[in-house]
């Protein structure tokens, strides 16, 4: 059995344990390359009892002749199959090579940066985005809050989606004693100013913030002033409108009690532009419900 034939018996066992022919398939093909050499072998046997037989040699050339044309359909077979398989790898290299050059690029654009951009830089980067991430407004009067000194109580922190805000006193010393000033911390912009307080004892509107006590109630924010000289008035901010009224216009002492209660104290007699009260006329207590 020559080289080529042996090559061949190969190729088609390739075939079968790649799974492209059947065992019956293979067996068929392993005949049809062994046929042409038994006939090939008949076909010489025959020349030389009969040399001048031209018919059985013209029919032993019609057989090899049918078994090349199947033998290059196997060929053509197996031919198809190795050029698909070199035509995938070489798209999965060619696609290896492409991801390789983009990688190389990416290190090339990185290096570059490199040289502009230190370690401390990103890291400050970094820090900005973070910071730059919105707060929600509870977190912003969380964190204020949490700066503020012991001489400043929270009144009211509203973060609701209408009222960004927190109502802060801080106690101050006046010139006959301790007083408080209200103020109003705005969470949008960061700011924070004085409440001009309306409503003020009469005599008293030019005497400054003196606030006694502050407390919120539902939506109103209830302010007491307070003076030296002439008592005490409440005033009444609805948060909602940011309107003020008059709870109390005047009188000697006002003080809250309870959840949502005041406590006011009137004197019988009361002096225009002079003192509301003195401890010589008698008093009268009202227990006022806020709302």
């Amino acid at each position: 059995m020559d080289k080529e034939v042996m090559d061949k018996l190969m190729e088609i066992k390739k075939l079968y344990d790649a799974g492209v022919l059947t065992k019956e398939e293979m067996e068929a093909e392993k005949a049809k390359i062994l046929r042409p050499i038994s006939s090939v072998a008949s076909e010489s046997k025959k020349e030389t009892v009969a040399s001048n037989d031209k018919p059985q040699s013209s029919t032993s050339k019609g057989t090899l002749k049918q078994g090349l044309s199947k033998d290059t359909k196997i060929w053509l077979i197996a031919g198809s199959i190795v050029a698909v398989m070199l035509i995938i790898a070489i798209i999965i290299q060619n696609g290896r090579s492409s991801n390789s050059q983009t990688h190389d690029n990416d290190y090339a654009v990185a290096d570059t940066d490199t040289v502009m951009v230190d370690d401390t830089d990103y890291d400050t980067a970094v820090d900005d985005s973070q910071e730059q991430t919105p707060q929600s407004y509870a977190d912003k009067a969380e964190n204020y809050i949490g700066g503020l000194d012991t001489d400043t109580r929270v009144v009211a922190s509203l973060t609701d989606d209408d009222r960004h805000c927190v109502y802060t006193l801080t106690e101050v010393e006046a010139g006959w004693g301790r007083v408080n000033s209200l103020y109003c911390h705005n969470l949008e912009t960061s700011s924070t100013n004085i409440v001009n307080v309306p409503y003020k004892v009469e005599g008293e509107e030019e005497a400054g913030e003196q606030v006694a006590d502050a407390k919120m109630v539902g939506n109103n924010l209830y302010v007491i002033n307070t003076s030296y000289r002439c008592g005490s008035s409440v005033a009444c901010l609805n948060t909602l409108t940011n309107n003020w009224s008059c709870a109390v216009r005047a009188c000697a002492d006002a003080k809250f009690v309870g959840s949502n209660k005041l406590k006011v104290t009137y004197s019988k007699l009361v002096y225009e532009g002079e003192c509301l009260a003195d401890n010589q006329y008698e008093y009268k207590d009202k227990v006022i419900t806020l709302k």
